[in-house]
């Protein structure tokens, strides 16, 4: 597909419900979390600390090049919060310039996922980032899904050819093959003080970066540093071994898989690059999606008073229940919404639900919805995925305790139950919940005022949510 062909567009979201259903990538869960209690309580792993991550990955794989098998019930998914971090948010290209001058710098390894990759300026300035790293020895792998590059990127065929043929380890995840989505868009990349980690909603495409002649999105990425950083790690390096790439080479066994695995992906780092406590977050099947836990378990907070969502779909029915019995705790809730979407049937929804919601409220409500413009470009999308949390500020408006929660999750029905797979973190610190608060009101300002949707709109939008619902 020729990015930013609108009818292209079009025709894959009506024919996205078909393609997964028929492809059979959806949980068979309802819409929520799993009824049977008992179930989920069996369900959710121990938390790791960084340590303990590095300890059982290194024991798992090294078992695995001794012939073993690897055993899901000892994946590193859920995390303890780590103090010792340093957290950037990068919008658009800058995030795209940052992480490749990180690649540039790396020696030891890059690991990178993402969900489109394009034959655009952006992917092939990435994709060559990959292939210099690779001919100068570095270890690069990545994993890309196929429907997400067929549908929103294109003529990916060429420069993954060109990555493999400079050693860049390549695998594709498929639904032909009845695995999930790999909505995540990721970058994992070794430096002197520690893995590097980013994590955002920006694919391998021009609309994402700005470099191109396509208007740029409103998007960017996470750029985190420290101990959150190698727990992360340690989960795609799991990820990789059971998606068959070879993180430790042919002939290692034992010890010498141990050593090459902690040479390769640990030896570097130490010490505390930050004071940010954050704890990845990483959405896996519909019984193991910390993401939508924490998102749920935060909007029942009765200690919040502030919800800042920038989002560019909202249609998952469990966060919009929370959310609107938050408004009736008097709590202040703003979204920040796309002015032009991709998916015409999601943006219908969203609009309803947002703009319905503070409908409900009343005149008097702090629920305020507002769609994305700029001068430039007037209306246009927003795709940045984050959510701000704040308990408390002091008399001057700076923010004395908050929280943020973002990455490449959107608050979506599907992705609540984790249809797709997705990487989030958690930010406990005021002074960054502060930061991405000041970043989202200042996008808010400029942003039009959301119409309350008519009977008739509203009408369509429920027929809409409910036919999609499965797939949205």
């Amino acid at each position: 597909m020729v990015p930013g062909n609108k009818p292209a567009m079009r025709k894959a979201n009506l024919l996205l419900p078909l393609l997964l259903t028929a492809c059979g990538s959806l949980p068979v869960a309802p819409v929520g979390p799993p009824p049977p209690a008992n179930l989920a309580a069996a369900a959710t792993p121990r938390a790791y600390s960084a340590r303990e991550a590095v300890e059982t990955v290194v024991a798992a794989l090294s078992r695995q090049a001794a012939g073993g098998g690897l055993a899901r019930q000892d994946l590193p998914l859920r995390f303890r919060a780590s103090e010792n971090n340093a957290v950037d948010w990068l919008p658009q290209g800058e995030a795209f310039a940052r992480q490749m001058a990180d690649i540039e710098r790396a020696r030891r390894f890059v690991i990178v996922h993402n969900f489109i990759i394009s034959d655009t300026i952006t992917g092939r300035r990435m994709a060559g980032a990959l292939v210099a790293a690779a001919r100068r020895g570095v270890r690069v792998a990545l994993t890309y899904d196929t429907f997400g590059t067929s549908v929103y990127g294109g003529g990916a065929d060429k420069i993954v050819r060109e990555m493999r043929e400079a050693g860049v380890q390549v695998a594709a995840n498929s639904l032909l093959k009845f695995q999930r989505m790999e909505h995540q868009k990721i970058a994992l990349i070794d430096s002197e003080s520690g893995p590097i980690y980013y994590t955002g909603g920006q694919g391998w495409d021009d609309k994402y970066s700005g470099w191109g002649a396509v208007p740029a999105w409103n998007d960017g990425a996470f750029r985190v540093l420290g101990d959150a950083a190698t727990q992360q790690l340690c989960f795609e390096l799991w990820q990789l071994a059971e998606r068959g790439v070879a993180v430790v080479p042919p002939g290692l066994d034992g010890s010498r898989a141990a050593e090459h695995l902690m040479r390769t992906y640990f030896g570097g780092g130490g010490g505390s690059p930050g004071r940010k406590r954050v704890t990845p977050l990483n959405n896996l099947t519909w019984d193991m999606r910390p993401v939508s836990d924490e998102l749920y378990r935060r909007i029942d907070d009765p200690g919040v008073r502030e919800i800042r969502v920038a989002m560019p779909y909202v249609t998952d029915p469990v966060a919009l229940s929370k959310l609107r019995a938050a408004v009736r705790r008097n709590v202040s809730v703003l979204f920040l919404i796309p002015g032009k979407s991709d998916a015409e049937p999601s943006q219908i929804v969203t609009v309803d639900a947002a703009a319905g919601m503070a409908r409900e409220a009343g005149p008097h409500t702090a629920v305020q919805v507002r769609s994305w413009e700029t001068p430039e470009t007037g209306p246009a999308m927003a795709h940045q995925k984050f959510v701000v949390f704040i308990r408390s500020r002091a008399g001057s408006g700076r923010v004395l305790d908050g929280a943020v929660v973002g990455g490449s999750h959107n608050l979506t029905a599907v992705e609540g139950r984790s249809g797709e797979e997705n990487n989030d973190i958690l930010v406990e610190d005021a002074e960054f919940a502060g930061r991405m608060s000041g970043l989202f009101d200042r996008q808010f300002q400029q942003s039009a005022v959301v119409p309350l949707p008519g009977v008739a709109m509203a009408g369509i939008a429920k027929i809409v949510g409910t036919l999609l619902r499965p797939v949205m």
